[in-house]
């Protein structure tokens, strides 16, 4: 795949269409996990990126794009894609003089999951971008007009106005008169769904004056609705959330509704223009809420008699809303409940049960069903069916109406709970899996909590479960004798529990360049601690620090797996409900496969992190990093 240089009109001193974006610098690529890109451009020129990767055939490649102020994190389904991915955009970039070779992309490390595809067996269709001007090269022409601003109005009369207006050196009048009369563009999303950063482009006059640092003390709770600035930027606040911004104004728009489609209001690129007015007709003073299930509760059930904190409902994922603010989210030891739903026949991503250190009791209420097969992995939780232990919980038959209850596991931290047919509840954005850093889909499972269970029928018929579905199996296994899981299947999952000292892989990127050689090696042959500041949010470890690369960056895009040093020196992992942004340096990315190992293991846990692969730099202006 190969694509053409910048068209005429975007050439230097050649006439530009009008509204056509100025042609960026050359892109800087760096890797970002064994799926991910961080794709560095001109400042406030992200959204150019994400017009370009929001073409064919990459917008059903990736499986999620996260703009910042300079920085574009792309994250592909398949890492055999990551190649292809470097070669368009390295030959996309209007300054490089020649496409790179197919033999270039192929010396790409292997190690890593880079395993050289070659671009070309991708197809021949040529990505085109999403304004519909067929130009491939980013900073090509764009179509000859762009989309009116749009007007938010705004009631300036926040609480830090006069102190803004203090601090400016301007009178409050100017204050308001330089932020309405201002263009704002929407450069990025993150802190929270629907959380917008815009771009402010102040009259010079008032630029500097303007260009304020973020209050000393954050607010504890800052109102949905609440206009603020800082460091030449505004946001308005989608829901009641901390926040150290200078609060000038409110208003009545609704930045994130689930009830609307697309729920966010704004977009990546767009221009908006604040109107000043006296009064609102209807100031938001609450967050969104999730839309309240409306499912037909009719049908079998399991119901939930109790719960530890930590149970929730978890699917395969919630895709193509990153560029919002909102994480993929998803299990946390996703080759645990992959097995889980397997073992019971479900097709990949059905709903199942993340269970947090046991402590689980349901009862399930299978209507004309006789029962369900379950299966449960991950953290080895003892299973009791109506008392009576279950011997091998790996694949378990569960008669209507028997009470089955949950142990506290010897080792390990989350059990899934899967059934045949799987659990059903309401979907938010397309999936069923809770959020519990954007407080997204259903809430945390607690006693009283119904689960709809899915029809069975369609369960894969090689699958365990089903080929051991006769009556003799059935009544053994509801006694609590028998069960029919594969020793390789149990013996796979029994390895994924992390007791002792465990090596944990990652690759370098996208930051690590901001590593001395002392640090890495302080990185690479500590022995860390897992910490007990652990969840489906993240990881932090403890024991050594790695003090050259902590401290703040811009914010940028993070993969799950990142690898984060904050000021502490003291690295954090995330993992599922990671959030979409961070502002301290993430040094490497840890590969999917070991994703497992830091959910499951408990505070104390002895871990080495290994790296493999090359370097993280991918592509430089011109030239493919080998």
């Amino acid at each position: 795949m190969s694509a053409s240089g910048p068209p005429a009109s975007s050439a230097p001193g050649a006439p530009r269409a009008p509204g056509s974006p100025e042609v960026p610098n050359p892109l800087r690529l760096l890797r970002a996990g064994e799926r991910g890109v961080l794709i560095e451009t001109e400042a406030a020129r992200t959204h150019d990126v994400v017009r370009l990767l929001s073409s064919s055939p990459w917008d059903a490649l990736l499986e999620s794009t996260v703009p910042t102020r300079a920085t574009v994190l792309a994250v592909l389904r398949r890492s055999e894609d990551v190649p292809a991915l470097v070669a368009f955009l390295a030959s996309s970039s209007a300054s490089a003089s020649a496409p790179v070779s197919a033999d270039a992309i192929r010396e790409l490390p292997s190690s890593a999951g880079f395993d050289g595809a070659n671009p070309t067996e991708m197809g021949n269709s040529r990505p085109t971008s999403s304004t519909g001007s067929g130009d491939s090269a980013l900073g090509g022409s764009a179509a000859s007009t762009e989309p009116l601003p749009r007007e938010i109005e705004v009631v300036y009369d926040g609480p830090d106005l006069d102190a803004v207006a203090e601090l400016s050196g301007l009178p409050r009048d100017e204050v308001i008169a330089a932020h309405s009369g201002a263009e704002h563009r929407v450069g990025w999303f993150g802190f929270a769904p629907g959380f917008a950063y815009l771009d402010t482009d102040y009259p010079d006059s008032a630029a500097p004056a303007l260009a304020l640092p973020r209050r000393a003390s954050p607010r504890v709770r800052i109102d949905a609705g609440s206009v603020a600035i800082a460091g030449g930027q505004t946001v308005i606040y989608p829901g009641g959330t901390p926040g150290g911004w200078h609060l000038i104004g409110r208003t009545d728009a609704r930045l994130w509704d689930l009830e609307r489609d697309p729920p966010a209001l704004l977009d990546v690129g767009e221009r908006v223009r604040f109107v000043p007015v006296e009064r609102l007709t209807d100031h938001l003073q609450r967050a969104e809420a999730t839309p309240p299930d409306a499912r037909d509760s009719s049908g079998p059930e399991l119901r939930i008699l109790a719960a530890r904190p930590g149970a929730t409902v978890q699917d395969g994922g919630r895709t193509g809303w990153t560029r919002f603010g909102v994480t993929v989210s998803g299990p946390a030891d996703r080759a645990a409940f992959d097995l889980a739903n397997r073992l019971v026949g479900n097709p990949a991503g059905t709903a199942a049960i993340e269970v947090t250190l046991g402590g689980l009791a349901a009862v399930a209420d299978a209507g004309a069903d006789a029962g369900r097969w379950m299966s449960l992995t991950g953290a080895p939780a003892p299973v009791t069916l109506d008392d009576h232990p279950v011997a091998d919980t790996a694949l378990f038959w569960v008669p209507a109406g028997a009470r089955l209850e949950l142990g506290t596991p010897p080792i390990g931290v989350r059990s899934y709970l899967a059934v045949a047919g799987g659990v059903v509840t309401a979907r938010v954005l397309g999936s069923m899996s809770t959020d519990t850093l954007a407080g997204l889909g259903p809430a945390p499972l607690a006693a009283g909590a119904s689960l709809a269970l899915g029809d069975p029928s369609g369960v894969d018929p090689d699958s365990p479960a089903a080929s051991s579905a006769s009556a003799a199996d059935s009544a053994a296994a509801a006694a609590g004798t028998a069960s029919i899981a594969t020793a390789a299947d149990s013996a796979g999952a029994a390895r994924r529990i992390p007791v002792g000292p465990t090596t944990v892989r990652f690759t370098w990127g996208p930051r690590d360049a901001l590593l001395t050689p002392h640090d890495r090696a302080t990185l690479t042959a500590s022995t860390w601690r897992v910490s007990a500041q652990a969840d489906r949010v993240g990881v932090r470890l403890e024991g050594a620090i790695v003090g050259s690369a902590s401290g703040d960056l811009p914010s940028e895009g993070i993969a799950e797996g990142a690898i984060q040093l904050p000021p502490s020196g003291e690295p954090i992992v995330f993992l599922a409900d990671h959030p979409v942004t961070g502002g301290y340096p993430v040094v490497g990315v840890v590969v999917a496969a070991d994703l497992g190992l830091l959910a499951q293991a408990r505070p104390g846990v002895e871990v080495r992190l290994r790296p493999v692969g090359g370097a993280g730099l991918l592509h430089d202006g011109m030239r493919v990093a080998c």
